[in-house]
């Protein structure tokens, strides 16, 4: 659940991507503002509006309404597909979700909603909301419950002494002591790439020596997100992709 890209993916997606996603962001801000003298949209913020009470759960799918019916310029969204167009062509697909509603749907290069999109970290998400479910659920005892109890049958005899006391919080938070792997916050690509080669990721990580004292320094680590799955794996005894379908992913009747 938490593959990682190589170099050529670090760049991708911390370089284009980021600005891409910046540049619509602001779009997207500009929509939700007012309109300047010529008539366009500006980006003075508007006056926020007094919360929507949810009249529906969108378990099933959303349900979609007019821009302005939401308190967003319809100019202003009309300007994504040109932007794209002519500076972000990597863009895949731009959605725009208010109060509940859709209420901008638009895709490039030949994709539609029926598409999936390699997410990538997105999945670190997941990963905390489902570590969070565990806990609420008593599966795991708390955010200070250690690797080795967690991950006793994996970690080797051999391992780190220091990796058995590694916490569900210092993996959650990247200060597991396990080096970076992100290329563009200092890490080296080539410890995820070596993990990705291994035919036992959890093992293989479980193997490495830890850089730092755990606790003590911040790195992006890939590796540490996919322990976390383990760790969600071992306690639910599932899948962590089972244990997200039934925990996440199954349609719900409340609307909550």
């Amino acid at each position: 659940m938490n593959k990682s890209p190589g170099r050529a993916g670090a760049r991708w997606r911390h370089g284009g991507r980021r600005l891409a996603i910046v540049a619509l962001v602001s779009l997207l801000v500009a929509a939700c503002s007012g309109s300047n003298s010529d008539g366009g949209p500006t980006l003075e913020a508007s006056t926020p509006a007094a919360a929507v009470a949810r009249d529906y759960w969108p378990t099933a799918g959303w349900r979609t309404a007019a821009p302005q019916d939401h308190g967003i310029d319809p100019a202003a969204l009309a300007m994504i597909e040109d932007q794209v167009a002519k500076a972000y062509p990597q863009v895949r697909s731009v959605l725009n979700v208010r109060h509940g509603y859709l209420l901008y749907e638009h895709y490039w290069q030949g994709l539609d909603q029926t598409d999936g999109h390699e997410v990538r970290s997105v999945t670190k998400s997941v990963i905390g909301a489902l570590v969070g479910i565990a806990i609420a659920e008593g599966k795991i005892k708390g955010l200070d419950q250690t690797v080795g109890e967690l991950l006793a049958a994996q970690l080797p005899k051999d391992a780190d002494p220091r990796f058995a006391g590694v916490t569900v919080k210092q993996l959650l938070t990247m200060t597991s002591g396990l080096a970076g792997d992100e290329e563009s916050l200092g890490g080296d690509p080539r410890v995820n790439e070596a993990t990705l080669k291994s035919p036992d990721w959890v093992r293989h990580i479980l193997s490495r020596r830890l850089a730092w004292e755990p606790g003590t320094q911040w790195a992006y680590s890939n590796d540490g997100a996919h322990l976390l799955s383990a760790i969600v794996a071992n306690v639910s005894g599932q899948s962590t992709l089972a244990f997200a379908r039934a925990k996440l992913c199954a349609e719900r009747h409340d609307a909550r």
